[in-house]
Formats: C-alpha cells, structure tokens, sequence
C-alpha cells in the first residue's frame, strides 16, 4: 500500500501530469470523461467551449436555446476538472452523433488529444425531418497543456480549442 501511494504522489510531481493523467515516455494518457451526449444542445456552430467553473457551465446553459444538461456536470471537482462542450454545430436531421472514443485521449507537447466517433446518417438512412445540434460534454484534467483537439477515428483534427 505504502508502494502504491509513494507512486501517486511521484506522478503529480512529474512535470506535465497532473490529476488524471499518466506519464508514458513522451506522451502521457490522460483521463477524459464522458458526462453527456445528445442530439439537441443549442450551438448551432460546429466547435468546443471550455467551461472553467460552475458560474461558467450557469452562463452556458442560460444562453438562448441552449439545453445543456447541467445535472451531468453537478459532480465535477472544478479544482481538478473543467468541462468542455463539443459541437457539431446545426445538422439537417437526426442521427448525428458525436461521442468520446474509449481510452484514447493523450497529452502531447502541451497539446491533449481527444479522439471522438463522428457520426453521420447514411444517404439511406430513415432519421427525423428535424434540425439537430448534436454535442459531446466531456470532464478534462486541469493541466499544462495549451490546446485540445478532437480527433475523428482517423486522426484528423475535427476540432480545436486553443486555452
């Protein structure tokens, strides 16, 4: 036990890593966690906002149309966290679909990498006759790093957000 806590506490003096996140040579992997994802969230542009605290993530969701679901980030410990809102801006029907990518986020040169399924109906597909504001809410590890890109299955940057 006392092995396992003298390496925690190692980890957080490691330049870089911070809560959440684990060094591997050059890149560490870092802990970013899904809170929520629909259809209709309100930002009809496609992008990513960075919410640093519970003020934030109230003025966020009072803006006009906007249906951020703010009992998903209650339990963020924005000491440690902050919540980032990922949009795929205003989309012709249903069956968009933006979700976070299993164990697939690292920090690299101040730059942390979230890989996320970009989802879209096919030509064929039956979907609702409706405009959709599909989004991703995400908790990440508050750390030194300067940017955050969202990167579909390919690894092509979809989204990026500069702090």
């Amino acid at each position: 036990m006392r092995y396992c806590t003298m390496v925690a506490g190692l980890a957080l003096l490691l330049p870089g890593v911070g809560v959440g996140m684990s060094r591997i040579g050059g890149e560490s992997s870092v802990a970013v966690r899904s809170l929520d994802h629909g259809g209709y969230c309100g930002s009809e542009r496609r992008g990513a906002v960075w919410l640093d605290d519970a003020k934030a993530v109230a003025a966020f969701a009072r803006q006009d149309d906007n249906r951020l679901n703010r009992s998903a980030v209650q339990d963020v410990d924005f000491g440690e966290r902050a919540v980032v809102v990922v949009s795929m801006g205003t989309q012709p029907t249903g069956g968009y679909v933006v979700r976070l990518e299993a164990g697939a986020s690292r920090l690299s040169d101040g730059v942390l990498t979230v890989a996320v399924e970009w989802h879209q109906p096919g030509a064929a597909a039956i979907t609702t006759q409706a405009l959709t504001q599909p989004c991703l809410v995400v908790s990440v590890p508050r750390g030194r790093y300067k940017e955050l890109v969202f990167v579909d299955k390919a690894g092509k940057a979809a989204i990026r957000l500069a702090r």
